[in-house]
């Protein structure tokens, strides 16, 4: 297995801005092509467009929103259809 880096993972860089920056170098497109399934945590969630952007399959648990005390019926079960994915493979 390759894998590439380092990728600054440090109190300056988020997750989507080393994202960002990976996606601008060539070497993330040698592991990665477009309809590629990624499953992705919260700290990739302003990446998300990005991905998609660049025709990537995003697939990521549902967040509870700020004050939200429980998933709506839809949110709870994307974040399941999410789980099962991961499971599944």
């Amino acid at each position: 297995m390759d894998s590439f880096g380092p990728c600054g993972g440090d109190g300056s860089n988020n997750d989507h801005r080393i994202l960002r920056r990976m996606l601008s170098e060539s070497e993330f497109r040698k592991f990665f092509r477009p309809n590629n399934t990624l499953v992705l945590d919260r700290g990739f969630r302003d990446s998300i467009e990005d991905l998609n952007l660049l025709e990537y399959k995003t697939f990521m648990p549902s967040l509870l929103s700020k004050g939200q005390k429980q998933f709506t019926a839809t949110e709870a079960n994307e974040s399941r259809r999410v789980n099962i994915f991961l499971t599944s493979k």
